[in-house]
Formats: C-alpha cells, structure tokens, sequence
C-alpha cells in the first residue's frame, strides 16, 4: 500500500502530531512516541493503530528515523522550524516524490505492495497536474472516476473514495492542488 490508502497507512494529521512531539520531547522510544500523540487511555482499545500506521510508514519515507530504539525526525525535516508550515510541506512534498519512494513506477505491478511506499501519490499528483484545474473533479464519484476510466489510465490512479481522499488531503497540504 501507499500513502494515498489512509486506513493501512496512516493520516496527515498523525504525521503533524509526531512530528510536534519529537519537537517538544526530543527522540522518544517508539511506545512512549505513540504514548504522547495517541495515549491508551484515549484510543479505542487502547491500541494506537493509525499513529502506528502512520509512524511505520513515514520512518519508510525518511520523514523519521530510528536509531538504537529511539525515533527522531529526519535529517530533512529536522531542521525546520515548529512553525514553518511551508518548509515542512516542501521538505515532505521532497520526499514524497524521492525515486526510492516510488519504486513501483519502474515497474508494471501497479501500487498495491508494501515497496511502493509513495508512488500512488506520485502518480496521481503527475495525472492531476496534468488535468485542467477548472474542470478537474472535486470527488471521485463526481467525475474522477469516469475521467481515468475515459483517458485509458493504466495502472489506475484512485481505485476509490479512500484513495480519492487520501489524495485531495495530501495534495492540498503539499500545494499542489486546492479546493
């Protein structure tokens, strides 16, 4: 999976809140990490699943890094500052798009394995730019999925509403789209 698949794969809003506790904290074991952003007295169940999700794959990405058990920010995003929203939406817009990140569009097997990491959003960051802005569909339902299916799209870019979303929320973070 990808990140555009926010179920297996995490959310924006998780990724926001790691990365403000390692800013606040310093490097923290993995359990205490999700211990701060997602504490068990909170989540249902007392399992951290999404913060887990998204933690595991942005340590993917390069946006953390794990060091003899202790996670902290990579070395990109790092050095930016708490408050510079339009560095950290660079510096990940960067390594979405790092070919490392985006193995799968070397290949013909599409999206679907664990070594894709980001080239779902890749991919569909290159179709949408590539579309006109005033007509380009705001849901998928609503026109994006009868325009891949009229362009011939292959692999498909949003094989549902959940990648749909997963794309309109990272797109709009990373400026490449709005709404």
């Amino acid at each position: 999976m990808s990140i555009l698949n926010r179920p297996a794969d995490g959310l924006l809003s998780v990724l926001l809140a790691l990365r403000r506790a390692l800013l606040a904290y310093g490097a923290q074991s993995e359990s205490a990490l999700l211990e701060i952003v997602a504490p068990s007295s909170v989540v249902s169940d007392g399992k951290p699943d999404m913060a887990k999700k998204t933690l595991t794959r942005w340590k993917q990405l390069g946006f953390f890094n794990e060091v003899e058990g202790a996670v902290s920010l990579g070395d990109s995003i790092g050095p930016i500052g708490p408050d510079d929203l339009d560095g950290l939406r660079a510096a990940i817009l960067r390594l979405i798009l790092l070919p490392e990140n985006n193995s799968a569009l070397l290949t013909d097997g599409g999206d679907d394995g664990e070594g894709s990491k980001a080239s779902d959003c890749t991919r569909a960051l290159a179709w949408s730019l590539a579309q006109d802005p005033y007509t380009f569909p705001v849901s998928y339902k609503g026109g994006g999925e009868s325009l891949q299916r009229d362009q011939g799209i292959q692999p498909i870019v949003f094989t549902n509403d959940t990648r749909w979303a997963g794309f309109t929320e990272w797109a709009v973070f990373v400026v490449t789209a709005w709404t």
